[in-house]
């Protein structure tokens, strides 16, 4: 295994993953924040990837949700980092074809 492949799997991919989780999720929270006025409850960062499949039971559904009470519904934090990947995703594609 050669030196380059080291230094890319073990320090450069865990910072470039960070930095990418913290800029989709940041850029998701601040999107779904203005589109909903502040009324939706939005999970923190901490709670991203939360992989608690080991409790998940076979045959469950990924829920969007954290609770499944009506009352106190918080969207999952994984969801806001899906919305703010696609927000930077479109504005890239309306760059590129405005700029052309």
């Amino acid at each position: 295994m050669a030196i380059e492949d080291l230094v890319g799997d073990f320090i450069l991919r865990p910072i470039l993953e960070i930095l990418l989780y913290i800029f989709g999720f940041g850029t998701g929270y601040v999107v779904l924040s203005v589109l909903s006025f502040g009324n939706l409850k939005l999970a923190s960062f901490s709670k991203l990837s939360d992989f608690s499949r080991k409790k998940r039971k076979k045959g469950k559904r990924f829920s969007i949700w954290l609770n499944s009470s009506k009352h106190n519904r918080v969207l999952h934090s994984d969801v806001t980092l899906v919305v703010g990947l696609i927000f930077w995703a479109c504005v890239g594609v309306i760059t590129y074809y405005d700029c052309s």
